[in-house]
């Protein structure tokens, strides 16, 4: 398991920047599973550590993306599965990519799962340009913190 201690910290000084959810609030390992088999590619492994120990959440009162819809309850607007088949459909972000957030800025974050890696680098859509963001989830999170 990495060590994301300097996450940890960040988010214990940030209450005005993160409003995290709990372990308590975590998906089900079968949902995880589901999930990465209805995305066709495995989570990384900072984005499946988020989702085990604070469930989802906001960063700057974006929601970060999670999984929702799989357990029955009605179309969630951040659903990861949903979202990221959906802006792949749309031609938003490339198939197989996974769409973690949106703001209202027109910003679209999304990690690229095109090599087998433990983690993946979080690219930046905007203004139809792509961009290397961060080279993990867990970098993403701490990046987008601090900007």
């Amino acid at each position: 398991m990495r060590d994301y201690k300097a996450l940890v910290d960040l988010i214990a000084r940030s209450d005005e920047i993160f409003s995290l959810g709990s372990k308590e609030q975590a998906p089900d390992p079968a949902l995880v599973t589901l999930a990465e088999s209805k995305l066709g590619r495995e989570l990384p492994a900072s984005y499946l550590w988020f989702l085990q120990n604070y469930g989802g959440g906001r960063l700057f009162g974006e929601e970060i993306f999670s999984i929702y819809s799989l357990l029955g309850a009605p179309l969630a607007s951040g659903d990861v599965v949903v979202n990221s088949l959906e802006f792949a459909s749309l031609g938003w972000i490339e198939k197989g990519e996974i769409a973690v957030m949106t703001t209202d800025y027109g910003e679209l974050y999304a990690i690229s799962t095109e090599k087998e890696a433990e983690e993946y680098p979080v690219f930046l859509y905007l203004n139809g340009q792509k961009s290397t963001y961060a080279n993990s989830f867990a970098g993403f999170l701490v990046k987008l913190a601090r900007s």
